[in-house]
């Protein structure tokens, strides 16, 4: 179980940190999903990542009064139907570093011989530039593919659609034809 407070002083680093990271003003749900994906992504505890867009909407009204955040203008949510506040971090404000789970400390943090150890660990754990291109490749590859399965999708649309005009236009035409004559 995980201390409130420490979870708390975790999740506004992480609201902090994703709008940052986001470069753009977010909504709350954006944060929230940002937070969510990163601290799942680290491995954090599941209870790192339990927490609603509404509270995360409640710490950001909460940093507003701490001026560490800015409320921006409304974005419309089409799914609601209302607009929403868009937040950003102060500008000025230190740099955030990626949080980590709540009762771990930093790597290295009063032991040199882990501080050592770090940075072969990174690199054991990390792919080759030639790995990424790979992966990035394979993903280009599929996005062309589905791509161009859209794209063969839409025009049988367009050909089925531009035969019933022109079968209805035939008809149109046929009968103004036939009452003419």
């Amino acid at each position: 179980m995980i201390d409130p407070d420490q979870l708390r002083n975790y999740h506004r680093q992480q609201v902090l940190y994703a709008l940052q990271q986001g470069g753009e003003p977010m909504t709350a749900s954006e944060v929230h999903e940002g937070m969510t994906t990163l601290a799942l992504a680290m491995g954090h505890p599941r209870e790192c990542a339990a927490i609603t867009p509404a509270a995360v909407a409640g710490i950001l009204r909460g940093m507003l009064g701490e001026i560490l955040v800015v409320q921006g203008e409304d974005r419309q949510n089409p799914r609601y139907g209302r607009g929403e506040p868009t937040w950003t971090a102060t500008a000025g404000l230190a740099r955030v570093e990626r949080p980590l789970a709540p009762g771990t400390r930093a790597v290295g943090a009063g032991d040199p011989a882990a501080a050592q150890a770090l940075p072969a660990q990174r690199q054991f754990r990390q792919i080759t530039v030639d790995q990424r291109l790979a992966f990035l490749q394979a993903e280009c590859n599929i996005l062309l593919a589905d791509i161009a399965r859209d794209y063969t999708a839409f025009e049988q649309r367009v050909r089925v659609q531009i035969s019933a005009f022109e079968q209805r236009a035939a008809r149109l035409l046929n009968q103004g034809e036939d009452a003419g004559a």
